[in-house]
This record gives structure tokens, C-alpha cells and sequence, in this order.
């Protein structure tokens, strides 16, 4: 009888056991790229997110701030940041913290329900990869890989404003890293194959002639903080720290 109990136990935990009725989705995640001459990118993303029956103040939106090129980074800047929010004006703060520009949307007074449509716009210096001797190449994670929810489908759309396409187009999807290039391309507009779940996303790498776009600037070492570029300069002058505080002041 005992054991009758536990296989009916079994039998209705693992076919008949309460599923959550409601978890934050993405329907659609459209990105489109301007690119201009001067080698800056104006960058629109659509998210229809849906928040279903669950109340949330908003969403969160984190960007990289460099991309390694070998052993070197190409360290962008992010301006003109704009948030809409079902086609108004949202609340947004920005907090950069060298690494990553994170946009905190919503308003910290209200909370919402349902499907929403944010429009994040922005524009990015110092994006494009116009270093390499044989090609200029915009290569740029649409939505990121930092969502902890699916993305029912994902789209990005490449474009200049001076005439020049693409001389090759290539999209990828999947995890950071992700050689996964089974998503679909139209000419300069890619959409993913697949439900991206959480921590996937969807990568464009558009290439065009050298000399499209002014050379980018690359640096040895990735944006900082303040704190960290103060670490780094005491590590690096720590002999030169250590006279000064032993024998200059000492005789002081």
C-alpha cells in the first residue's frame, strides 16, 4: 500500500505538477544599424517585452563598452541615449561603469503589466572595426547576451546613409561565442531560426572595402573605472612610491 502511495505521488508530481502560469517574455527584438561616413553608428533597438501577469517597475538594457581586436580593444563611446516606452517619453538612468553602459528603464513609482514596447536609441563612436587590412567590418551583438528570458525572435538591419552596402553579411546566434550562423539573411536584414533562451543572442558582422569608414582607435587596455586606473598606476609606480615615502619623507 506504501508503495502504491509513493508511485501515485510520483505519478501526479511529475505529470500533473503546477507550472507557473506567467514568466516575463521577449516577443520580438528588432535592432536597426545606421552607419554614417564618419564612421559613427546610430543604433535603434524595438523590444516588445512582455511582462504577462507579473508587475515589474521596468527593464534593463546592458551594453559593452569594448571589444577586443587580438591582443588589443577597441573601446566605444555610447551618446544620445533615448528611451520610449510605448511610443512616450520613459524614465531612464545610465551608470557606466567602464566595462558596460547599463540603462535602468522604468519608472521606480509605477509598476506595469502585459506586453510593452520600449525603443532604445543611441549612438556609438569608435564601433567600427576599420583596422584590418583587407576589409571594414561592423561586427555588433543586436540584443546582447545578458537576457535571463527567451527572445522569441530577434532581427537586425544594417544600413549606411552614403550609398556604400555590404560587400558580405554573416549572422550568428547562441551563447557568447557561438559560431552558430543558421540564422536567416535577406541581403543586409538578419533574423534568428530559433527561440534564443536565456543568456543567447543574435550577432551581425557586415563587411565592406577598406576604407569605407575612418580608422578606429585601439588601445592596449580596456576602458577603466577611476578606482582601477588609480590601482594600475600604483601598481605600475610602486617602487617609485616606495622611495619617495622612504627616504624623502622620511627625512622630512
Amino acid at each position: 500500500m506504501k508503495k502504491l502511495f509513493i508511485f501515485l505521488l510520483l505519478f501526479v508530481f511529475f505529470f500533473f505538477k503546477p507550472q507557473s502560469s506567467f514568466a516575463d517574455v521577449i516577443h520580438s527584438f528588432d535592432v536597426n544599424i545606421l552607419s554614417h561616413k564618419d564612421g559613427t553608428m546610430d543604433i535603434t533597438e524595438t523590444i516588445n517585452y512582455d511582462f504577462e501577469a507579473f508587475s515589474s517597475h521596468g527593464i534593463f538594457r546592458d551594453i559593452p563598452l569594448f571589444t577586443s581586436v587580438g591582443n588589443l580593444y577597441r573601446n566605444i563611446q555610447i551618446q544620445n541615449v533615448n528611451v520610449l516606452r510605448d511610443l512616450k517619453p520613459e524614465n531612464f538612468t545610465l551608470t557606466n561603469n567602464a566595462k558596460n553602459l547599463d540603462i535602468k528603464i522604468g519608472n521606480p513609482n509605477l509598476r506595469i503589466t502585459g506586453s510593452h514596447v520600449y525603443k532604445i536609441s543611441y549612438k556609438v563612436t569608435n564601433g567600427i572595426g576599420s583596422n584590418y587590412s583587407d576589409h571594414d567590418e561592423i561586427y555588433w551583438n543586436a540584443t546582447g547576451n545578458g537576457w535571463q528570458i527567451n527572445i522569441e525572435n530577434a532581427s537586425a538591419n544594417v544600413t549606411t546613409d552614403f550609398g556604400v552596402k555590404q560587400s558580405n553579411f554573416l549572422c550568428l546566434q547562441g551563447p557568447f561565442g557561438s559560431k552558430n550562423s543558421s540564422c536567416t539573411i535577406l541581403e543586409n536584414f538578419a533574423t534568428s531560426s530559433q527561440i534564443l533562451s536565456p543568456g543567447e543572442g543574435l550577432t551581425i558582422v557586415a563587411s565592406y572595402p577598406v576604407g569605407t569608414f575612418p580608422k578606429s582607435t585601439l588601445s592596449k587596455n580596456p576602458p577603466t573605472t577611476f578606482s582601477e586606473a588609480v590601482f594600475s598606476l600604483i601598481l605600475n609606480n610602486y617602487l617609485y612610491i616606495w622611495i619617495f615615502l622612504n627616504i624623502f619623507l622620511a627625512g622630512t
